[in-house]
Parts: C-alpha cells; sequence; structure tokens
C-alpha cells in the first residue's frame, strides 16, 4: 500500500477513469529482470481484491480492445456473473439451434451454409440484373443522337450494378460502331455514370 501520488511517480499507471484516494493506493507489478525499469507492468489496482486466486471462480472474458499504443484492456466476469454468462450463451444458442432445425453441434455448419446459399443467390440476382439491363441494348440504340457528327446516347438505367452498367456501355460501343455512351442509375442521392467512347474506322 502507498499513496496515490507514490504510486504515479514509481511509474504506475492508471486506467479505466477511477477515483483513486490519495492515500492507500494498492500497487500490482509484474516484475521482469530484463526490463529496464525492472517490471513488465505496474498498475493502480482498480477491482476487488481477494485472499487466493481460487476466490475468483470461474472466469470469462467477454471483450478485449485497444486502449493506447502497445497497451490493450481485457474486460472479464467472475464467479456467478460468469455463470450466468454462460448459462445467457447457452440459452442463444439453443434458440438458434431450433430456428435452424438442427442441433446444437450443428449450428454452425447451418449458418455457413446459409451464409454461402445468400452469397450465391446474391451472385445469380446480379447476373440477372445485368441481363435485363443487356436486353435494352437495341431500345437503347433507337435512342441515339448525332451531335456535331458523333453518335451519343445518354440514359439512366435502372437496378444494376456498376460492372452490369460497364457491360451495357461496352456492348452499346461496339453496336454504335463509333461514338459515346453514358450509362448511370442512381442510388440514394447518388449517380454513378459510366461512360464509353469509341473512335470508328472513319474517325
Amino acid at each position: 500500500m502507498t499513496s496515490l501520488e507514490e504510486a504515479l511517480a514509481s511509474g504506475a499507471l492508471a486506467f479505466f477513469g477511477d477515483k483513486y484516494p490519495e492515500h492507500n493506493v494498492r500497487v500490482v507489478t509484474i516484475p521482469d529482470p530484463r526490463a529496464t525499469r525492472g517490471f513488465y507492468s505496474k498498475e493502480l489496482c482498480g477491482g476487488t481484491h481477494v485472499q487466493r486466486v481460487g476466490d475468483i471462480g470461474v472466469l470469462k472474458i467477454v471483450s478485449e480492445e485497444s486502449v493506447a499504443a502497445g497497451v490493450r484492456r481485457i474486460e472479464a466476469v467472475t464467479g456467478i456473473g460468469a455463470l450466468e454468462h454462460f448459462q445467457k450463451q447457452a440459452d442463444i444458442l439453443r434458440q438458434l439451434a431450433s430456428q435452424l432445425n438442427v442441433g446444437e453441434d450443428g449450428v454452425q455448419a447451418q449458418v455457413e451454409k446459409l451464409a454461402q446459399t445468400a452469397k450465391q443467390l446474391e451472385k445469380e440476382l446480379e447476373a440477372q440484373k445485368r441481363k435485363g439491363a443487356l436486353s435494352q441494348v437495341d431500345e437503347l440504340a433507337g435512342r441515339v443522337q448525332v451531335v456535331k457528327g458523333i453518335k451519343v446516347i445518354a440514359a439512366e438505367v435502372q437496378n444494376v450494378d456498376r460492372e452490369g452498367l460497364r457491360q451495357l456501355v461496352d456492348t452499346l460501343r461496339q453496336k454504335l460502331g463509333s461514338g459515346g455512351g453514358s450509362a448511370g442509375n442512381a442510388r440514394g442521392r447518388k449517380s454513378r455514370p459510366d461512360c464509353g467512347c469509341h473512335q470508328g474506322p472513319d474517325r
């Protein structure tokens, strides 16, 4: 036990925003003979004191984060709190297993399977959107305008991603032979146009 001033002067670190008393503070030190200061860590103790490690009982780390360069904070629950945490996690696992219609041991595999299925469906949906956009090639080509001798198409295409727009513009460019085109879609307040131009043999 020592005073707060002496503890800080000795190199002890204070974390967590605790309000320490001016006197009778406890310092926990992890010695390290190889370190310049003679210790690996030296901090003011902001937790509950116990007589022995066994008094803590079950300990479960629930989070860890960086609080400064080279310093990480670990938070854990112990004793009854740890048991309650495990019970809550077990209840969540049981509910997930019931909703997925699998045993508790099969939850992870089922979640991975569902994630792969969702990813595949997203790919198929995007492919259909691109196919739908490409089906508009003839219609868009019919909107061509000649500006100062150059064929130009400007259009807004709905429900297609950027790759689909790029494919659409490339297809239009090949169909026109020469000229320029711009296709875009609006998502929210943002517009994302995709432009292309092609110089034919007569230009």
